[in-house]
């Protein structure tokens, strides 16, 4: 607690002085107050301060830099009220705390602040958060980017506004998980401004307070869409393929080079009399479907029978589940990876039994 009098010298300074500028009262006393004052700040000080004592029972709070006994300029907030026309103060009285670690904790809060933002918003995935009412409270670029709107659009805006009626009611869904404090991760689509619908993959975390109450949901979410659109391809081609795969009139195996079965049609399993689930995963002379004296695997050099992406036709006798023997005409081609080594092989195996009896 300082008193001035009408030309800026010290009447009156409290003990606390000591501790916070490391000056003693006594050192104070008498001096001109804007001699401690850092010069950047000083001038506008002065000015503030002529007018003030012009004007009685004038207060204005103010923050500046001064310099303690030590040398160094440490930042102090004042606030100051003109009591000179008070016969029983007749000073500015000015009321002062040191508030320099504060000011280096808003600095490196703000730098950190500054560092978070950049790293949000150099984020290729959309990054948001919402209120309880499903409102933006935040979104970094791209999420305005995959959103299809300008910079800033999106706050204010409801989630509501890009989704159709199911959508939004598996976000709301998804708002109940968040509510008992989990994450969670789902699949959604939304409707931009244009019209376009994108697929996105979304993550939202909760926010809560210091009761468990849900404040807010944090969300980073990717646009999936040509993803989506080429999975879907995949499976439509897939299905396309095992269409074809098990209604051709041959019967088809596919195994490795261990001679593990790993994929077969419909009429293999007709072939040979067993089901799907007791071929795919076997090796071929565990289940014994092979007659021993046509395979010998000792005699069954793969490498040099499928070399330089040969295709082979031999003749084996396959022994049915039920016992009886069929003889097949087997054409077997190989699938090599870059360096030539045999990956899979698929072997075509069509019934002769009844021509080779003719």
């Amino acid at each position: 607690v300082t008193s001035l009098n009408a030309d800026a010298t010290v009447k009156y300074i409290s003990p606390s002085v000591e501790k916070m500028t490391g000056y003693k009262p006594e050192e104070l006393t008498g001096r001109y107050i804007f001699d401690f004052i850092h010069p950047d700040d000083a001038k506008s000080l002065l000015n503030d301060f002529l007018k003030g004592i012009e004007i009685p029972g004038f207060t204005q709070k103010r923050e500046f830099r001064y310099r303690a006994k030590d040398g160094s300029w440490r930042s102090m907030e004042v606030m100051g009220i003109n009591l000179l026309e008070d016969p029983t103060v007749a000073g500015v009285i000015l009321i002062g705390r040191d508030v320099t670690d504060r000011k280096k904790i808003e600095r490196a809060l703000k730098d950190n602040e500054e560092k978070y933002r950049a790293l949000i918003e150099s984020q290729a995935v959309g990054i948001s958060e919402v209120d309880r009412q499903e409102r933006f409270i935040f979104a970094n670029q791209a999420a305005h980017d995959i959103f299809g709107v300008l910079p800033g659009a999106l706050i204010g805006r409801s989630l509501e506004d890009f989704t159709d009626e199911e959508n939004y009611a598996l976000i709301l869904e998804q708002k109940k998980l968040c509510e008992t404090g989990r994450q969670s991760t789902y699949d959604m689509e939304i409707i931009r401004p244009d019209r376009e619908k994108r697929s996105l993959r979304v993550t939202a975390s909760p926010r809560l307070d210091k009761d468990g109450r849900l404040t807010a949901i944090m969300a980073v979410f990717s646009d999936i869409t040509e993803r989506k659109r080429a999975e879907e391809e995949l499976r439509e081609s897939e299905e396309r393929y095992r269409l074809i795969y098990d209604h051709l009139g041959e019967a088809i195996f596919t195994y490795a080079p261990d001679l593990t079965l790993i994929g077969i049609n419909k009429k293999a399993c007709e072939l040979c009399g067993y089901e799907e689930d007791e071929l795919l995963g076997r090796n071929v002379l565990e289940l014994s479907i092979l007659h021993p004296d046509d395979f010998r695997e000792s005699e069954f050099d793969l490498q040099a029978l499928f070399s330089e992406g040969k295709t082979v036709t031999f003749e084996l006798r396959f022994i049915r589940k039920d016992g009886s023997v069929l003889v097949c005409e087997v054409t077997g081609a190989a699938l090599n990876d870059k360096e030539g080594n045999i990956v899979a092989i698929t072997n075509v195996a069509r019934d002769i039994t009844e021509s080779k009896e003719a």
